[in-house]
């Protein structure tokens, strides 16, 4: 029988919906696609079995509370969030894709989950917890403090007393090396053997080599990016020149004397100790005053800048605190970490940006076209490398 006009329309529509009905499926199991850095899990609809039975162990609690991975239907609203912490169920650290890491009080009946529209709640796995890098026999040059230490990063759930989190740790026989309460990490040293024992810990969220070595990125001046058009010498042109804007740069260490710089700098965040004049390079670029020869000014004539030592990244760290005190609105940062990974020092760069407005991190944008840092996809596709300055991706 010879086919229809008929026919062949209908089993074209047929083929259509067949296909409509696959996507569908393929976008509902991606919605609740775990995105980890230890890979792409999707968590079995658990919740009600989870709520009759909570099998909270006793060396999972910490603080009066335990800690879980709770994933929603959809993102809760901000009322839904305050709910549940009202119920003694705070959710503190978004993971893609609808779920959250969650603290828990111990005894909190686990019933309000139903009316926020969650569907899974999981127990963080210690593997999970760990970075690739970590995992092997191997660890990264710039980690190893000798042959049997490491020096580590371990994130621990938001809004814990950090008190009896270093005592915890510290008596496993870690150095605290520094700590960063205001985002919830501490770098610490620890045997190389113990890794598996820290992670395991279950106020541990995710533990990580320390960053690697900065590495100073070049930058063209005023005509490349463009800030002659907004702060032009003509006098019916735009004199956007930064007159009140504070600025916190961080280098390579005091930068200068200069004549232009004069009366618009603060140095008394570095150590004194210059180790090269990258940091005039990029100090001139943001603020310099062409006073010497107006041809290479810099982008904010009028802007007063704080100088800091690169090491640390304090002007970034500390600038919740100096937007307050004293009024830095940008901190700028022409220094690479590592390639290609998003890690906690970048999720602090984003978490500082979240809670404060009218802060604004700027980084180069790299400057290592040279390499494809692992992307895959060929030399002059690596602008955008690691640490903070992953953030602006």
């Amino acid at each position: 029988m010879k086919p229809t006009l008929f026919n062949v329309t209908k089993q074209l529509l047929l083929i259509l919906l067949a296909l409509n009905f696959s996507t569908l499926d393929l976008s509902a199991a991606g919605k609740y696609e775990l995105l980890l850095k230890a890979g792409r899990i999707t968590p079995e609809a658990n919740l009600e079995a989870v709520i009759a039975n909570p099998d909270v162990q006793p060396d999972e609690v910490f603080g009066g509370s335990y800690f879980r991975l709770i994933q929603f239907n959809e993102i809760p609203d901000a009322a839904t969030q305050a709910a549940l912490k009202v119920a003694g169920i705070e959710l503190v650290s978004y993971i893609p894709n609808h779920a959250y890491m969650a603290v828990i009080q111990r005894y909190s009946s686990l019933e309000p989950l139903r009316a926020a529209g969650a569907r899974s709640v999981i127990r963080m796995q210690t593997d999970w917890k760990i970075s690739s890098q970590l995992k092997g026999t191997t660890f990264p040059d710039w980690a190893n403090a000798d042959d049997k230490n490491v020096d580590v990063m371990i994130r621990y759930y938001k809004n814990l007393d950090v008190n009896p989190v270093i005592a915890a740790l510290l008596s496993k026989g870690g150095q605290l090396i520094r700590r960063y309460d205001y985002s919830s990490w501490m770098e610490i040293r620890i045997p190389k053997t113990s890794i598996y024992e820290y992670a395991s810990l279950p106020f541990v969220a995710g533990i990580e080599p320390i960053a690697p070595p900065s590495e100073p990125d070049d930058e063209k001046g005023r005509s490349l990016h463009r800030s002659n058009v907004i702060n032009s010498y003509s006098p019916m042109g735009r004199h956007y020149d930064g007159t009140g804007v504070v600025a916190a740069l961080a280098d390579d260490g005091p930068v200068g004397p200069h004549i232009d710089y004069q009366g618009r700098i603060d140095q008394s965040n570095t150590t004194g100790a210059t180790n090269g004049n990258h940091g005039d390079m990029t100090t001139g670029i943001l603020m310099g005053a062409g006073n010497l020869n107006p041809t290479i000014a810099g982008m904010g004539t009028g802007t007063f800048i704080y100088i800091y030592d690169i090491n640390g990244y304090n002007h970034v760290l500390n600038s919740p605190t100096t937007n307050t005190t004293l009024g830095v609105m940008v901190t700028s940062t022409s220094y690479s970490q590592g390639c290609n990974d998003y890690t906690t020092d970048t999720q602090t760069g984003d978490q500082i940006l979240h809670d404060n407005p009218t802060l604004l991190h700027v980084y180069s944008a790299g400057n290592n076209g040279g390499g494809d840092c692992g992307y895959g996809a060929g030399v002059g596709w690596a602008n955008v490398t690691g640490g903070y300055k992953q953030g602006k991706m």
